[in-house]
């Protein structure tokens, strides 16, 4: 009992001094070895000091410390600092420093690791858990920190450097906090398996090969990491649950910044890629991702491509200056890019294939260099497309191609100086472009295919061509186009039915070939010629054309319907239509124009309810038209009411009101033509005939009021005929009063002239 006794109190002070001679740590140590009932620590004898000479007793070449339960209970934390000692290292002996077994927990604190040969492998966790503060583990050696079989290793303000392959790791935990790895030979940190990894401050340079690689896991985060010249990518990861980086720098990976493969859920955050040789980041079949505020700029290749995804989203990133695309993607589904910036970059800013649904919204795509079958956006075989508040601009090329694809919709987005078109879209089954905004392109936008548009309040100014459409069908609504070098609206083989429309200032307002056009209450001021089509139908109702050269110019068109129209100072005519099939001109108002209509070679002109006010040439010419009605117009001082070319054979003329023209009629006799129920008022000539020998009588003229004329034609004055000299007695806008003598004339009573009492109240012959 009292030796018992005895060696109770001699242990108890044994390991008093043992933890104090640790904790000073006064021995330089070489090779510790830690197992379950005893730590072994290896030295120099030569450093030991005096005071401790002694104590216990000392092997050859070692101190033993057997039976570890009598310093501390076997699996608790054994912990050792050495922060006051400068410096304190252990040189690796027989191919190491330390190794950790299972159930065995360490922590060390300020400690060198040296190796001594490249073979060594300084620190093996082999199902133990170890935490590193403030250590520097260096080379020469193979390998630095070993981690296996279910280990767990916590490394913080340590640095590993000048190792082969500094960390690698396999089915254990990891979580580093600022750590540095330098000057490797292989990759920096490799971890396979285990879950729960935490990776913060990490700062990897001059690796041969990657920077950081893990896969298999099921969780891991890194945050805060520096990676810069690594031979290969700067992360690589594949076979992960969920992955989440934030606040990332990779810098002149010889591969790629970062390569991310079969990933579950990825989040991505704050982080920065730069001159990497290959793409700066690169994505296969990751799902559920989200990107914000990645920046990935002078790549070699894309500065992101992803591709096999599901649900991708990416916000507040830059791609710009990377040597092909700035985003590249295709066989995905539901990707989602907003409030980005894609620019300078070797191909296109952004390029998206074969992706199931795509949303942009509020991204700036510039200054691309882009490829002639490209574009600074490229968008193809989508099933569903949206594009709205982005600004696509100074691309030199296409700013935008898209299609083919069944469904898109653009809307509120700028298209500015690119060097082609704004955007070209191609074999859209149902697409809607509304409130857009095409400025200083070549074309603004080139349509080709598209089954059915829907194109409302978008803006086309300043471009070559505002708007072009090939085999297309259209509905357009309250655009605008303005001052553009060629043509506003250019259609081929195409249907467009437009209403509000408004076009300014082009030298062209529209063109047409093939097709049909509808155009309803439209304005066009300034352009140069404002509607000019060739073999369409034509059906322009409701419009307004004012201060331009030419307001229609039809030819060759199977049908042209021309109604309620306004036509006013055009500098050289109002409406031309030649070798046309049907042309009918209704209840349209002229005025102030030089030549008021031309009619040329035309098989049948329906011209009623016109009114053609101030012509300084002619009213309405009349060329070669095989067949045709005049009804029902109203002609006031024009120089010349209605022209005749010769050879030409007017239709009969019936119910129009002509008042102070210079001559009514201009190159046919009277005996020419079929005069009946017309009002002649203060016209200087009434017909003005052509120069040869007269025709035989076979000219009608009846039931005409005629009053205060200068010239009439004798056959005009013949009363037996019906016709009289009365005042017709005018109200406003020639209108007539209850007691005009034109308003029942006739054995048919019927009204003469072009206008009743009142617009409301319509002759009885309509």
């Amino acid at each position: 009992m009292v030796y018992h006794v005895a060696y109770k109190k001699v242990m108890h002070y044994a390991r008093w001094l043992l933890l104090i001679i640790l904790a000073g740590n006064f021995i330089q140590c070489v090779n510790p070895q830690i197992t379950g009932d005893s730590i072994v620590l290896w030295r120099d004898i030569n450093s030991l000091d005096e005071i401790h000479t002694g104590r216990f007793a000392w092997g050859q070449d070692r101190l033993v410390t057997e039976r570890l339960d009598t310093l501390f209970t076997p699996k608790e934390t054994f912990r050792l600092m050495a922060r006051e000692i400068t410096p304190t290292r252990w040189n690796a002996q027989d191919g190491g420093c330390l190794r950790i077994s299972a159930g065995i927990k360490v922590t060390l604190g300020y400690f060198q690791f040296q190796g001594a040969a490249p073979t060594d492998t300084l620190i093996i966790v082999d199902g133990g858990s170890l935490e590193l503060i403030g250590c520097d583990i260096f080379g020469p050696a193979g390998g630095g920190i070993i981690v296996r079989n279910g280990g767990k290793v916590t490394l913080s303000r340590s640095r590993i450097q000048d190792i082969t392959q500094p960390f690698s790791s396999r089915n254990s935990v990891i979580d580093f906090a600022y750590v540095q790895v330098k000057n490797a030979r292989e990759s920096g940190v490799v971890i396979q398996g285990g879950t729960g990894h935490r990776l913060k401050g990490l700062d990897v340079q001059n690796i041969d090969g990657s920077g950081v690689v893990i896969s298999n896991s099921p969780d891991a985060r890194f945050s805060q990491i520096k990676i810069a010249i690594v031979s290969g990518d700067g992360i690589q990861s594949t076979h992960m649950g969920q992955f989440q980086l934030d606040s990332i720098q990779i810098q002149k990976a010889g591969g790629r910044g970062l390569f991310l493969t079969d990933i579950e859920n990825l989040r991505i955050w704050d982080t920065k890629i730069s001159d990497s040789e290959l793409a700066g980041v690169v994505l296969e079949q990751v799902n559920q991702s989200h990107l914000v505020r990645v920046t990935s700029t002078k790549n070699g290749q894309d500065g992101l491509r992803a591709s096999l995804f599901d649900t991708l989203k990416i916000s507040q990133s830059l791609l710009y200056k990377n040597g092909q695309r700035g985003g590249a993607f295709e066989q995905g589904i539901n990707l989602r890019i907003s409030n980005g910036v894609s620019s300078e970059n070797q191909l296109s800013g952004l390029w998206i294939y074969d992706v199931d649904s795509g949303y942009l919204d509020s991204m700036q795509v510039k200054l691309n260099q882009v490829a002639d079958s490209s574009a600074g956006v490229f968008l193809a075989e989508m099933d569903s497309l949206i594009i709205r508040h982005s600004e696509i601009q100074y691309n030199v090329g296409n700013g935008m191609v898209l299609g083919p694809m069944p469904q898109a919709r653009l809307s509120s987005n700028a298209f500015y100086k690119n060097v082609q078109s704004g955007a070209v879209i191609r074999s859209v089954g149902e697409l809607d472009v509304t409130e857009n905004h095409f400025a200083r392109n070549v074309t603004g936008l080139e349509l080709v295919g598209i089954r059915n548009l829907i194109h409302q309040r978008n803006v086309y100014e300043e471009n070559v061509v505002g708007l072009v459409a090939k085999e297309s069908n259209l509905q357009s609504e309250k655009n605008e186009y303005s001052r553009h070098e060629m043509t506003g609206i250019e259609l081929l083989d195409s249907r467009f039915s437009g209403r509000v429309e408004t076009l300014a200032g082009n030298r062209f307002g529209l063109t047409g070939v093939g097709g049909s056009l509808e155009f309803h209450n439209g304005y066009l001021v300034e352009n140069g010629v404002g509607i000019f089509v060739k073999t369409s139908p034509v059906n322009i109702q409701e419009t307004r054309f004012e201060r331009g050269e030419t307001g229609i110019q039809l030819k060759d068109v199977t049908t042209g319907m021309i109604q309620n129209s306004h036509f006013a100072e055009q500098t050289r005519r109002a409406i031309n239509v030649e070798e046309s099939a049907t042309v009918i001109l209704t209840n349209n108002n002229i005025t102030d124009t030089p030549l008021g209509i031309s009619l040329k070679g035309n098989e049948f002109v329906n011209f009623s309810r016109n009114e053609i006010r101030y012509s300084s040439d002619a009213g309405l010419v009349w060329d070669w038209v095989e067949n045709g009605v005049i009804r029902f117009n109203l002609l006031v001082k024009n120089e010349v009411g209605i022209r005749v070319t010769t050879g030409s054979q007017l239709p009969a003329f019936e119910n129009n009101t002509m008042v102070e023209n210079d001559r009514c009629f201009q190159g046919v006799r009277a005996q020419d033509l079929v005069v009946q129920y017309n009002i002649f008022q203060a016209n200087r000539i009434v017909t003005q005939e052509p120069m040869g020998p007269a025709p035989g009588a076979g000219g009608v003229w009846e039931y005409n009021c005629l009053w205060k004329n200068e010239s009439v034609p004798d056959v005009a004055l013949d009363k037996k005929a019906g016709n009289f000299v009365a005042d017709p007695v005018f109200q406003q806008q020639y209108y007539l009063k209850s007691a005009s003598p034109c308003l029942e004339v006739g054995p048919e009573r019927r009204l003469a002239g072009a206008r009743g009492l009142t617009p409301a109240i319509k002759p009885k012959t309509e």
